[in-house]
């Protein structure tokens, strides 16, 4: 059984662990307003920008930034959108290396609209040029996604990433990965590795239900927010998302904004209070979360400090417009929490020492 409040079960602890990463990647459109529209409504933009995002590259990015070392094993587009996203990662000092490229077929920019406190609204699909639909309806229309087709897209979209066994060269501490992606990328991680995975109810609609109990029975940590755990512990008929968790042995971190974070572990939930800081946009704040318990986590702190080191991390990630702009960097996230930060090139050579 985990211990609440001890460290993650199986970890050799680093100060700057290698964490390989498979997930998506492309560009939002993110359009900051007066506040998120109602009918009728004529509203101005406050802020206009294109920034890179996708949960894997979120995770990737943040995690480097973070202080530790992070292998991007997803794909990147073959066009214009691609190249800048490879290179955006390789300069955060993400390791490429591994990553796929692959035709640009299904081009897709997220569109994301954000309110006056930060809270935002993801729309999904920004058509590429030339697909939208003109009137009467005589040229060839958008293709739409509703809601019915999320989960199929997500398994397509997994099922464009097959891993290089390379990317799991050692020295490697952990895998991350969204709950979508995980049937085709999780099989080909190293037995006993441990595993983070990000869920999104959405994207396992259709699976049967001793498919999510496998893959629930091979993460080691299961990220959240509470309408997206709260469905799957009754699906999975746990009358609670503690008990979700134990009955699986895996700790479960349900986020709740910015009133902080529940951990699951053990049979037990304790609650880890969020910081406050003067919000300008969510997105990608579970990302960054997801990154830093992970990043915390795999360094030896238990598991309530990774959940302190995660809120402080995902609270300064939402200053800024766009996903990434307002993560930390190791510095900052250690004045903000009142620590002296920990030498990124001592540390990161005492770690190869070791591997």
């Amino acid at each position: 059984m985990i211990d609440p409040f001890g460290p993650l079960p199986g970890i050799g602890p680093a100060s700057h662990p290698v964490l390989v990463v498979a997930g998506s990647i492309h560009y939002d459109v993110v359009a900051r307003l007066p506040r998120l529209p109602r009918g009728n409504d004529r509203l101005p933009f406050v802020g206009l920008t294109l920034a890179p995002g996708g949960m894997g590259g979120n995770v990737a990015a943040a995690f480097t930034r973070l202080g530790g070392r992070a292998r991007f094993a997803g794909h990147f587009s073959q066009d214009d959108d691609g190249d800048a996203l490879r290179q955006d990662l390789a300069r955060e000092g993400v390791d490429v290396t591994h990553a796929l490229t692959r035709p640009a077929a299904d081009p897709y920019r997220g569109l994301i609209l954000v309110g006056e406190a930060g809270e935002r609204a993801i729309i999904g699909l920004w058509p590429a040029a030339g697909t939208l639909e003109r009137a009467p309806g005589q040229a060839p229309g958008l293709v739409q996604r509703p809601e019915a087709d999320l989960a199929r897209w997500a398994r397509r979209q997994g099922a464009r990433v097959p891993l290089v066994p390379e990317v799991f060269t050692s020295p490697v501490a952990g895998f991350y990965c969204p709950v979508a992606y995980a049937p085709r990328v999780v099989p080909l991680a190293p037995a006993g590795l441990p595993v983070f995975m990000d869920l999104e109810t959405g994207h396992i609609a259709g699976w049967d239900d001793d498919q999510v109990r496998r893959l629930l029975g091979r993460a080691t940590v299961l990220f959240g927010n509470t309408p997206n755990l709260a469905p799957l512990a009754e699906r999975l008929a746990s009358p609670s998302i503690t008990d979700l968790g134990a009955a699986h042995d895996l700790v479960i971190v349900e986020t709740t904004g910015a009133g902080g974070c529940l951990v699951h572990a053990g049979g037990e939930r304790c609650l880890v209070p969020g910081d406050v800081v003067a919000t300008v946009d969510t997105t990608g704040a579970g990302d960054c979360f997801a990154a830093a318990f992970t990043l915390a986590g795999l360094r030896g702190a238990n598991l309530v400090e990774s959940a302190r080191f995660a809120n402080a991390a995902a609270a300064l990630s939402t200053r800024r417009l766009g996903s990434r702009a307002g993560v930390p960097d190791a510095g900052e996230l250690a004045a903000f929490r009142g620590e002296a930060p920990v030498p990124v090139a001592a540390a990161a050579a005492a770690d190869n020492a070791h591997s």
